[in-house]
């Protein structure tokens, strides 16, 4: 698209709004102007492209056409977060189709004017049923009030919507108190899950890591109901989380932790994504419990826009992009490696995934390519 196109005076008026993508179509005598509102983080964007040319912010906030002989526009994007090496971060990529119709393309990160597709993909069909339970805590009642958590835990909950997950139990803010927690970890999922299924649990709050020096090493997940001192009869141990799984029937069962949390005697996978496993049955002999955490002890999740950092490429991870060695198939340890690579990168190393297991030996597949 060239820039005296994009100049050409329109009589569509176009409203930038920054929380939410946007798409009006109108027809124009020499073609159709699109006017877009794209999300962007906190401290707004830094430059944008438009078919690889430069556009001033303000132009881009009116409605850019679309000539009879533009077959795709290609909207790019350099953010002053999560971009320090000023990656262009390319959000949309519309085709025109049959001269008429303008579709939207996939959100996707590109350098030069590769654009990486989402890929579909769904639950591994040997699970019989999948169970998720998601918890996404901001308001507390006597811990520090968090902006990232319940935005994070609906939007992966409407990820895991998307690829298929049969039943999703969500607890946010003062619905995830302690009792409310273990009620559906341990009691409806013991009574509801089966060996051949999945359960995935995903944890998005403040966590807390014992003190070595009293001898003890344990981590805590702290419920919406938890006191900010003497809380060790008010908080979720990972001890407890291993011996919930231990009795939960399913044999797959993966945390996912959106928290600065260090946990003890992780066991990390042995290059598992480099190996391909032909069955469910050779893949998983035994029990496997693995969890997955969005930062060390003494890090700090990197939060912009109401999401943060590491939930944000655990969605793009579920969109098939963490099958490193392209298999068909997401393993655990394909999941962490991606997450690592990606948010370390992102954060310039301030915030670094952690995953291994829990219980069990091998690997599971958590995600299969649907396409």
């Amino acid at each position: 698209m060239h820039m005296p196109q994009l100049l050409q005076k329109r009589k569509a008026i176009s409203t930038f709004i920054l929380c939410l993508f946007v798409f009006v179509i109108f027809h124009c005598n020499t073609g159709f102007a699109v006017t877009m509102a794209l999300k962007t983080y906190e401290k707004g964007l830094k430059a944008i492209k438009s078919n690889d040319y430069e556009m001033a912010i303000e132009l881009f906030r009116k409605a850019v056409s679309l000539e009879p002989d533009d077959k795709k526009i290609r909207i790019g994007m350099i953010y002053y977060d999560y971009a320090p090496n000023e990656k262009l971060r390319y959000c949309i990529d519309m085709l025109k189709k049959h001269s008429e119709e303008i579709v939207e393309g996939d959100e996707a990160d590109a350098e030069g004017t590769e654009i990486k597709k989402k890929t579909r993909v769904k639950i591994p069909d040997f699970y019989t049923t999948s169970f998720a339970i998601i918890i996404g805590i901001d308001d507390y009642e006597n811990w520090p009030l968090l902006g990232y958590a319940v935005n994070s835990a609906l939007a992966f909950k409407q990820k895991l919507e998307e690829i298929g997950f049969d039943q999703i139990v969500t607890l946010l803010d003062r619905e995830a108190v302690k009792d409310r927690i273990l009620d559906e970890l341990h009691y409806n999922l013991m009574g509801k899950a089966g060996i051949n299924d999945l359960v995935l649990v995903y944890f998005a709050g403040h966590s807390r890591n014992e003190d070595a020096s009293k001898g003890r090493k344990n981590s805590y997940l702290i419920p919406a109901d938890a006191p900010s001192a003497d809380v060790s009869r008010a908080v979720i141990s990972i001890e407890q989380l291993k011996d919930i799984s231990a009795v939960i029937p399913a044999k797959h069962i993966f945390y996912i932790i959106d928290s600065c949390i260090s946990i003890p005697d992780i066991r990390e996978s042995e290059d598992g994504a480099q190996h391909v496993i032909d069955s469910f049955e050779a893949m998983a002999p035994e029990k496997i419990v693995y969890v997955i955490t969005a930062c060390n002890a003494g890090e700090l999740i990197q939060e912009a826009n109401g999401i943060d950092l590491f939930t944000r490429h655990l969605l793009h991870a579920f969109e098939g992009e963490s099958d490193i060695n392209d298999d068909g198939f997401v393993l655990c340890s394909e999941l962490e490696e991606y997450l690592h690579t990606h948010v370390s990168k992102d954060s310039l190393q301030k915030q670094n995934p952690r995953g291994g297991r829990l219980e069990g030996r091998g690997e599971f597949f958590l995600l299969e390519r649907a396409d």
